[in-house]
């Protein structure tokens, strides 16, 4: 299952159906606070996160690797600001994606991300 976290109804929408329409199962939430509460009942198997939304997404990435350093956690913006990219990845972010993402792209991060849990 993915968990898809963004606080922008239709980016979380658009990635939720893109990803079903690819046979994924989804969960979204609308916030890192609910992503945080659904993952008290299901723990997802890729995390697919906003950064900057309320609750932090660099927070989000931080709780799910020290909880399940196994799970890949793929980090976007569409603000990217200097050092964004960088501080997600050596937070361990499996992948780092500027909005707007084609589904080619948002593909092969999963692929990867998925290959190397």
């Amino acid at each position: 299952m993915v968990l898809v976290a963004d606080d922008n109804a239709d980016v979380r929408a658009a990635f939720a159906h893109a990803l079903r329409e690819s046979g994924f199962a989804v969960r979204t939430a609308r916030d890192a606070y609910e992503a945080r509460r659904l993952m008290r009942g299901v723990w997802p198997d890729l995390v697919l996160s906003d950064i900057r939304m309320p609750g932090d997404g660099m927070t989000l990435l931080r709780d799910v690797r020290s909880l399940r350093p196994e799970t890949p956690v793929i980090v976007m913006t569409a603000f990217e600001q200097p050092g964004d990219r960088r501080r997600a990845l050596a937070a361990g972010a499996a992948d780092f994606l500027v909005k707007p993402v084609g589904w080619e792209r948002l593909r092969s991060a999963l692929a990867s991300a998925l290959r190397r849990r």
